[in-house]
C-alpha cells in the first residue's frame, strides 16, 4: 500500500522521444532572437525592461505553451497549444507523453528558425521543463514553463 501511494505521489511525467525531434530547416543564432518586453510571471506584469536572445526566446516559448489555442481572438489559429489547459494536471503518463509530443511538434512548426532539436519534456512540481538544442549555445537550452494558472488558483 505504501509503495503504491509513493509511486502515485512521485509519478514521473517525462517524455523522451526515441530520437530527438529534429528541425530539418536551417536555424539562426539564438543571440539574434528579437527583443521582447520582459514579463514577470510572479507579478503577472511587464517589468518595463526589454530582453533579447536566449532570454527573449525562452519567454516566447513560455507564452506559447501557456496560451490555449483558439481561446483568444487576438492570436492566429495556429498560435498556442491545445494542451495548455491540462498539461500541468494530466495524471495519465501515456496522455502526458501524447501531449508533450504534440507540444514539441507545435514548437518546431512555430519556431523553425530557432529550434534545432527537442530532446525531452518533463513535469516537475508546477513546472514544465523543455530541453532543446538551439544554434549558438553549446549545451542544452532548458526552458522552464511555470504553471501560472496554479498560482492564480485556477488549476488544481
Amino acid at each position: 500500500m505504501i509503495s503504491a501511494l509513493w509511486k502515485q505521489i512521485f509519478k514521473n511525467y517525462i517524455w523522451i522521444p526515441k530520437e530527438p525531434l529534429c528541425n530539418r530547416q536551417p536555424v539562426k543564432q539564438i543571440s539574434e532572437y528579437p527583443n521582447n518586453p520582459e514579463f514577470d510571471y510572479n507579478s503577472h506584469d511587464f517589468t518595463g525592461k526589454y530582453i533579447s536572445g536566449e532570454s527573449s526566446f525562452i519567454q516566447t516559448v513560455q507564452k506559447f505553451i501557456l496560451t490555449e489555442r483558439y481561446k483568444y481572438m487576438i492570436y492566429a489559429d495556429n498560435y498556442g497549444t491545445e494542451e495548455a489547459a491540462v498539461i500541468f494536471s494530466v495524471k495519465n503518463t501515456d496522455e502526458f507523453s501524447r501531449q508533450c509530443n504534440n507540444i514539441a511538434i507545435h514548437l518546431i512548426e512555430t519556431y523553425p528558425d530557432w529550434i534545432q532539436e527537442i530532446y525531452k519534456i518533463h513535469r516537475k512540481k508546477n513546472k514544465l521543463i523543455i530541453e532543446m538544442k538551439v544554434k549558438g549555445k553549446p549545451d542544452t537550452l532548458i526552458c522552464v514553463v511555470p504553471n501560472t494558472k496554479k498560482k492564480a488558483g485556477i488549476n488544481n
